[in-house]
């Protein structure tokens, strides 16, 4: 019988800001959230009621989303002196500076051309929230727009000689379709192609230049965290952007888990952030000095130092274990970043092998051919051992037709899911969520006739003791390369209860739920899932249907690095999304 204590990776460079992995720590509260509206309520009311510091790292953020606990934030807004009704995210950030509580955001920044919507997005919110901050905040509000500092190196050559240049054709097209005045406020929020680009005004338009150099951004700051005067924390797979606002009712068709973690997981992750905020500051700083398009320069602002918050408790009263487990890379020599921290692979790997009765798991990508060697060694071990996964019917990169990096991701995808099923048989069930309607138009991404429910959620659980819960998927990419954070913990009553929650919201609060026993989980599983395959769309029992990796088998290419199977996903979900405020 496995003790807590087995479940958590040793400590390691404890002197190090950026580098450290902290200590398991024991008492600790976690409290899941599970999608986007309740996490938004509960993380919109921590920072109206934030006393000294507010620190938030997010993959997206968008500045106009519009408040879930709108009446409640004004109200603890109001009780503080602001006057002014708040109504959006950069709207209660500015806010709460403008109280002298000291706010940094950490925004990520993106390739210019492989992602050049998510890129112009990021700094389109930072000016605005630079803009405001200026008027409002009296300089309580720092922000970056931060590039993870990895490039492609010998991968670029390959990328270049296929799709790179069209690519940038293709940017270029849509910034100047509206015409030149558009295209001007387009590159105003693009300095990254600011280097591939002259502004020809005697054709009106934005243009190449002669001999482009391509500079390969693959890797990306990936954290979605907020934490509020070192003592609560969030952390998981929500971003602060629209097209995450839903409910378990799914009608937006977004799922995901997020968790609040309060002392000492929340110390733990204010220092991740300071580690990552003082690590990367020098770059950004030398980027806005530099950056220039001809005359124009960003209208930027300078960051300073952070002060890394002091050791504050190491343990709680709560019922639990916890420890912040992390993905770290920096630039290396060859095609892939050079890895610093892989607590989150570790991770998995340590708890799958201590797996006894079942391994849940939900999420955006299941990519790791190690995860499912993982799982299989440990059914040959345990059998019996319920797999149950639960993903998207197929990733948003099938939108954009096939490009090689897609291709790969796709096959990665397929050759783990046909693995497990091929090892573990009746042992192991593949599912999908999908909306309770017909598609008004048909979609790569329909199963059933009916839209999928996005799975975006990164949460993995065994035998109602342990959780994880964050950012990361269970790919390479986020293994070995983006930065990631998840928490991880051991708390059999709290750990049961996140698994009830998610499981009547996918399967439709079945009958007797609660007493099933774990070598039924898959049958049952399986019973839901095959008889909703047969009903009408509004007939269904939950959201749950079967998976079918065989629809997208991809092709595999020894040429590109599985880390970087997601690289080149344009259009995505993600560039939808920031679609209305780039219009």
């Amino acid at each position: 019988m496995s003790s807590a204590s087995d479940y958590f990776l040793s400590p390691a460079a404890a002197g190090d800001d950026w580098q450290f992995l902290a200590s398991a720590r024991t008492g600790v509260t976690v409290t899941p959230l599970i999608d986007g509206v309740d996490t938004f309520k509960a993380l919109e009311q921590a920072v109206a009621a934030a006393q000294k510091t507010v620190n938030l790292a997010a993959w997206i953020f968008n500045a106009w989303q519009p408040l879930q606990a709108k009446s409640a934030v004004n109200k603890k807004l109001a009780a503080r002196g602001v006057s002014r009704t708040v109504t959006t995210w950069g709207e209660l950030f500015v806010a709460v500076a403008g109280l002298g509580v000291e706010v940094r955001m950490l925004l990520a920044d993106f390739d210019a051309v492989l992602q050049d919507k998510l890129h112009e997005f990021a700094w389109q919110n930072y000016q605005k929230l630079r803009a405001d901050a200026a008027k409002l905040a009296g300089g309580h509000l720092q922000a970056m727009v931060s590039m993870h500092d990895a490039r492609a190196g010998a991968i670029a050559t390959l990328l270049a000689s296929t799709n790179i240049n069209n690519r940038l054709t293709n940017v270029l097209a849509r910034i100047n379709v509206g015409g030149f005045a558009a295209a001007q406020i387009h590159l105003a929020n693009m300095p990254r192609l600011w280097p591939l680009v002259v502004v020809n005004k005697s054709t009106g338009k934005i243009e190449k230049v002669s001999s482009p150099s391509f500079d390969i951004c693959p890797a990306a700051h990936h954290q979605k965290i907020c934490i509020i005067d070192s003592a609560i924390a969030f952390c998981g797979g929500l971003d602060p952007q629209i097209g995450r606002i839903d409910t378990p009712q799914h009608r937006r068709g977004w799922h995901d888990t997020h968790v609040r973690a309060d002392v000492p997981l929340a110390g733990d992750l204010d220092r991740n952030f300071a580690g990552r905020w003082n690590h990367e500051m020098g770059a950004f700083n030398t980027f806005i000095g530099s950056a220039a398009l001809g005359a124009k320069k960003l209208p930027a602002i300078a960051v300073t130092a952070m002060t890394v918050p002091s050791g504050g408790p190491t343990s709680g009263s709560g019922p639990g274990t916890g420890q912040l487990i992390r993905t770290l890379s920096k630039n290396g020599l060859g095609s892939v970043p050079t890895n610093v921290r892989k607590d989150i692979e570790l991770a998995y790997q340590q708890v799958i092998g201590l797996a006894q009765q079942f391994v849940y798991i939900e999420d955006q990508y299941v990519r790791s051919d190690d995860l499912a060697n993982w799982l299989i060694a440990q059914a040959t071990a345990k059998p019996g051992l319920q797999v149950i996964i639960v993903l998207p019917v197929a990733p948003e990169e099938v939108s954009s037709g096939s490009d090689p990096v897609t291709d790969l991701g796709l096959s990665l995808e397929h050759d783990a899911l046909i693995k497990l099923k091929a090892a573990l048989k009746a042992n192991f069930g593949m599912y999908s969520m999908v909306m309770p309607l017909r598609s008004s138009h048909a979609h790569a991404t329909d199963s059933l006739g009916s839209p999928q429910i996005y799975v975006h959620s990164k949460t993995m659980i065994v035998d109602d003791v342990w959780a994880t819960i964050g950012s990361a998927n269970t790919n390479p990419r986020s293994f070995e390369v983006d930065t990631e954070a998840n928490i991880h913990w051991y708390d059999p009553v709290g750990v049961k209860a996140l698994r009830l929650a998610l499981w009547n919201e996918m399967l439709g609060s079945p009958a007797g739920m609660a007493s099933w026993v774990p070598s039924s989980f898959v049958s049952n599983w399986e019973s839901i899932a095959s008889t909703n395959k047969t009903r009408t769309a509004v007939q269904r029992q939950g959201f749950i249907v079967p998976h079918d990796p065989s629809r997208f088998p991809g092709k595999g290419n020894s040429q590109i690095p599985d880390a970087f199977a997601e690289l080149g996903d344009v259009p995505s979900e993600n560039d939808e999304l920031a679609d209305d405020a780039l219009a």
